[in-house]
């Protein structure tokens, strides 16, 4: 009866937590919650994973990420309740919601499709309340003039990580007449479907690091590709999809549209004019400039306290003892890695490298070795999430919180199943 409750408590923790990302930081945090109750329920069942190297290298970080928030909170009573808050940001993202979210999406009665299905609804719900509409219809490349209510980055996050998704489950190998194949037509109908709105949300939510993120993506998945087509049964289907992709990648570029409203962000015209006539300086775009800015403080503070850092809530105060007077009202350092680097030291570097390392590992293995969607999706998601948060933090807001999580808990969902693969081997 226990593992019952359990289960369906996972199933809807997992579902109301995808389906918030885009509409409800309450769903989002109802849903985690849900997942880490449906966890301890069945924690005596628990005790086979822990030879997974992934799960002990998460709760390892959990515990110094515990230790660190602490010393920092002693070091400096004054900002006790920063260190704390931003503490338990870090703890959600070092791993053990993403292993309950993994365990779920193993033991849990929502399938994959489903998961999705939601997440694409949830995105597309979400962006589309901060779209004028109306000046849409008219102009629907208008860029950031489209968007009101919500953040640009955000919007174009989110409308990425669906992309990235979809690049990685459309382009995954298929045998053609299989059972498998002919139920997946539906599902890529629909993910074509919604990656016209994602992409629509992106062009329009003009973020660079977004731009480049999918860029990575799609870049990973004709890598994936290219590699598998090795396989003479898999050459002529991946020729069919390089082909494809250059075509469309093309029709894109000569839509003049689609061209300046990526172009424009990224100042390339501006800056190309002002190298020919030599007046190009290293601060152009003037965002690039800042987040330089941003870094080298980071760095900086990074260097003078190495082994734990300041403390998980103390970027705030350190930038705005910054000498740079542009960056002093900064949250963060638009880095992860700086981030923590300033923050935790040098462990929570380590730490989070080789949880993800490990994480994004088992998704590429899944990927070749099972040739599966679901980790073609997980592995092009890795690149995009890695691209974007060397210039975004992300996990600071629980939309990214929750996708750092989904992703997890898809690289754990196949970390334990090798794990059991090889447990049944031996």
């Amino acid at each position: 009866m226990r593992g019952r409750i359990a289960c369906w408590l996972g199933t809807i923790g997992l579902g109301t937590m995808v389906l918030g990302v885009g509409v409800s930081t309450a769903a989002i945090n109802i849903g985690m919650a849900l997942l880490s109750l449906a966890t301890l329920l069945v924690v005596d069942e628990l005790k086979g994973t822990l030879r997974c190297p992934e799960l002990r290298v998460a709760l390892a970080l959990t515990g110094f990420l515990v230790v660190v928030t602490l010393i920092a909170g002693v070091r400096e009573p004054a900002l006790a309740s920063e260190h704390r808050n931003y503490g338990w940001d870090l703890i959600r993202i070092a791993g053990l919601p993403a292993f309950a979210a993994g365990w779920w999406l193993s033991h849990g009665k929502l399938s994959r499709r489903a998961l999705f299905v939601l997440f694409s609804i949830g995105v597309i719900a979400g962006g589309a309340e901060f779209i004028e509409w109306e000046h849409a219809l008219s102009a629907p490349l208008a860029g950031r003039g489209l968007i009101h209510g919500g953040n640009f980055n955000s919007l174009s996050f989110l409308a990425g990580v669906l992309l990235a998704i979809n690049l990685g489950a459309v382009l995954a190998p298929f045998r053609p007449g299989s059972a498998g194949s002919r139920r997946r037509w539906p599902l890529v109908l629909f993910g074509l479907a919604a990656s016209l709105v994602a992409a629509f949300f992106l062009l329009n939510g003009q973020s660079r690091g977004a731009y480049l993120g999918v860029l990575g993506s799609l870049i990973v998945a004709l890598g994936l590709r290219l590699w598998i087509g090795r396989d003479g049964g898999m050459r002529r289907q991946t020729i069919t999809i390089l082909v494809l992709v250059v075509l469309v990648g093309t029709v894109a570029y000569a839509a003049k549209p689609v061209r300046s409203v990526v172009l424009d962000r990224f100042h390339i015209a501006s800056m190309f004019d002002k190298f020919l006539s030599g007046s190009l300086t290293s601060g152009e775009p003037e965002t690039l400039d800042i987040r330089i800015k941003l870094w080298r403080e980071g760095i900086s503070a990074f260097a003078r306290r190495p082994l734990l850092g300041y403390g998980p809530g103390a970027a705030p105060k350190l930038l705005s003892a910054s000498e740079y007077t542009e960056i002093r009202h900064s949250p963060h350092f638009h880095n992860v890695w700086i981030q923590w680097g300033a923050t935790t030291g040098v462990g929570g570097v380590l730490g989070f490298a080789l949880l993800y390392g490990l994480l994004a590992r088992a998704s590429l293995r899944g990927a070749l070795d099972r040739r599966d969607a679901f980790d073609w999706a997980a592995t092009t998601l890795w690149a995009f999430v890695g691209i974007v948060t060397m210039v975004q933090l992300r996990y600071n807001q629980p939309a990214g919180t929750a996708v750092v999580v989904l992703l997890g808990g898809m690289a754990f969902a196949t970390a334990l199943r090798g794990s059991l693969d090889e447990r049944a081997a031996n």
